[in-house]
């Protein structure tokens, strides 16, 4: 099974629904969660990701893969949820070990950060066509 691409923002799910469209992205996706959703919370708080995992039927023990431009949003998802990071650095650098991090276009034959094998299949299934399994 392919799984599930949600974007998981602080901006209103309608911001976040005419960005992707305007980007020719909206296809690829299976849901969004934004600040209408979280209410009075907003990431990195905990409570933010425990709404967002709890609407989409999400649990700690499910594998996950947070592609993120916020070190400090990424802190929370790695700390709290055990999510795989993947930073998108946009220019900031980011040391931390065991984290992938995407500059620039993402080749996924030659992903030389990658943190194991296991991270490099998520990412490809990840970029993989909606509809296909």
């Amino acid at each position: 099974l392919r799984a599930a691409r949600l974007v998981f923002t602080n901006c209103q799910e309608t911001q976040a629904k005419r960005a992707l469209r305007a980007l020719n992205l909206e296809h690829h996706f299976d849901g969004i969660f934004g600040a209408d959703l979280m209410a009075e919370v907003s990431k990195p708080d905990a409570l933010a990701f425990e709404r967002m995992m709890s609407h989409f039927g999400i649990s700690k023990d499910d594998k996950c893969v947070f592609f993120e431009d916020s070190l400090v949003n990424l802190d929370s998802a790695v700390s709290v949820f055990n999510m795989l990071p993947v930073f998108v650095a946009n220019g900031k650098e980011c040391h931390r070990e065991g984290w992938t991090v995407v500059r620039g276009e993402l080749d996924l034959e030659n992903v030389s950060d990658a943190a194991s094998a296991e991270l490099l299949a998520l990412l490809k299934d990840f970029c993989a066509p909606v509809g296909d399994s």
